[in-house]
């Protein structure tokens, strides 16, 4: 018998949209067992995988990742790339590297942003807040309080804005910045005029600069290892 022309349009419709329906749910079948592009054991390398991170972030979330895995903490990928981000944005716009950031702030707070010490030192970077709130007029920033040094971008911006400070003053000698950074200018100031400390290179190092320099180290390899990938 003879199918009337519309039945027979129908009749293709239906047949496609069901071939396409089987198709796409090969499809979401394939995607929902087919392995996952990346260990389910190192989570935050999804940060540097994310189409949003280009460049010196990109780059930076790499090492930052590879850093972090030595050292064996564990961020979420949010926490990770907030933190990345800020330490690429503020190295370059220091001229830092950003394994020195990223040593600081293992050595003061293994990245924990909501980190106190009992000195009363906030957040990632630990910063006392009479240093921040100078540190913020300094950079024009508005001032919410102390809780505002709890923000990872409030804090990284500031501490690399007080550690860039700090290599001005003592004529780009990392020793003697770091360890002002740790006990203050004032405390290196007075070792100089002393005479205990005159540089990094007469080998009365503070401990801290020791800490610092082990997690540079540290650093390098992490960023040897992301280089080879």
């Amino acid at each position: 018998m003879r199918v009337p022309a519309r039945f027979a349009k129908l009749r293709r419709i239906v047949r496609t949209t069901t071939s396409l329906s089987l198709f796409g749910l090969s499809v979401l079948g394939a995607a929902l067992t087919a392995p996952p592009a990346w260990a389910p054991e190192d989570p935050w390398r999804r940060v540097a995988e994310l189409p949003a991170v280009r460049g010196q972030e990109a780059a930076t979330s790499e090492m930052l990742a590879a850093f972090l895995n030595r050292a064996g903490v564990r961020l979420s990928p949010a926490e990770m790339y907030e933190i990345a981000e800020s330490v690429a944005a503020e190295s370059q716009r220091h001229g830092l590297d950003p394994a020195l950031l990223m040593s600081v702030i293992m050595v003061e707070s293994r990245f924990r942003s909501d980190a106190v010490s009992e000195k009363g030192a906030i957040g990632l970077m630990q910063l006392l807040p009479s240093t921040a709130v100078e540190l913020a007029d300094q950079l024009n920033l508005p001032w919410e309080g102390d809780v505002h040094l709890l923000d990872p971008r409030t804090n990284i911006e500031l501490g690399t804005h007080y550690l860039s400070s700090l290599l001005e003053i003592f004529h780009g000698d990392v020793g003697l910045a770091l360890t002002a950074y740790n006990k203050g200018p004032g405390y290196v100031q007075n070792m100089l005029a002393s005479g205990v400390m005159e540089s990094t290179e007469s080998g009365a190092l503070s401990s801290y600069y020791e800490q610092i320099s082990s997690r540079l180290r540290q650093a390098g390899k992490a960023r040897a290892g992301v280089s080879s990938l």
